[in-house]
């Protein structure tokens, strides 16, 4: 064996021991290329939404509210789940790693769909939100797609100009109120014929996404919207 690639595996190892890769759910210790642990990955809520992304349960919650290509989220979100726990951990523990990590599954699985998708446009945090946490974890999930698809990640094209309080514990009719004229266009360069999806972490009602297609439709025109998520809630009211 080359002197090189014996160094290499041994400081690989040595980064193994001090920091372990651990399954992005649950936390147990992995070999250094896997994500999650086998249990995990056999019990994790796929929702297999890219078999038919115009008809879905993601798709029903836009339908009638935004003029969309197609809807896609990796799991069920379920209170109390490893899908909860997962996405607890990339938004309030400092871990825009499996965001990114998510991002590059979902790639994975979503590929075939992507054609024609000009731009990855992850929905905008308020800079103070932003600020605080560090990161937006639905950029960190759109680098991912990135890296597997190479479609390039545009953040100049909508912004959130207004912190409005956590939709958390809110009905549809309050998470409408809550999101209602929050964007407002970044960029006035013409996306005209352009093909946009829009990412999130976690769609209850649609509302987010609601505010954040209709603001781009209805300030640029022939422009076609698509929408990934992470995680699609169980239920909505």
């Amino acid at each position: 064996m080359p002197i090189s690639k014996l160094l290499l595996d041994i400081g690989r190892d040595l980064f193994q021991l001090f920091y372990p890769n651990t399954c992005i759910s649950c936390a147990k210790v992995l070999d250094r290329d896997l994500v999650f642990c086998p249990s995990c990955q056999f019990s994790l809520p796929f929702t297999g939404f890219e078999e038919n992304i115009k008809s879905n349960d993601f798709a029903t919650r836009l339908m009638n509210r935004i003029d969309f290509e197609g809807c896609m989220a990796l799991f069920w979100y379920v209170k109390a789940s490893r899908v909860q726990k997962m996405v607890h951990k990339l938004k309030y523990k400092d871990r825009p790693d499996i965001a990114k990590t998510l991002g590059k599954l979902a790639g994975d699985l979503w590929n075939n769909h992507l054609t024609g998708i000009d731009y990855l446009v992850p929905i905008p945090l308020h800079k103070e939100r932003q600020k605080w946490r560090g990161y937006n974890q639905s950029d960190e999930f759109a680098k991912g797609i990135s890296e597997i698809t190479n479609i390039p990640v545009n953040n100049d094209i909508i912004f959130r100009d207004i912190h409005t309080s956590t939709q958390t514990n809110k009905n549809t009719a309050q998470r409408m109120q809550n999101v209602l004229e929050i964007f407002s266009v970044k960029s006035s360069k013409s996306l005209e014929n352009k093909h946009l999806l829009l990412l999130d972490d976690v769609v209850t009602s649609g509302a987010t996404f609601d505010a954040a297609a209709n603001t781009i439709l209805d300030n640029h025109k022939n422009v076609k919207i698509s929408c990934g998520a992470i995680a699609i809630a169980d239920h909505w009211a």
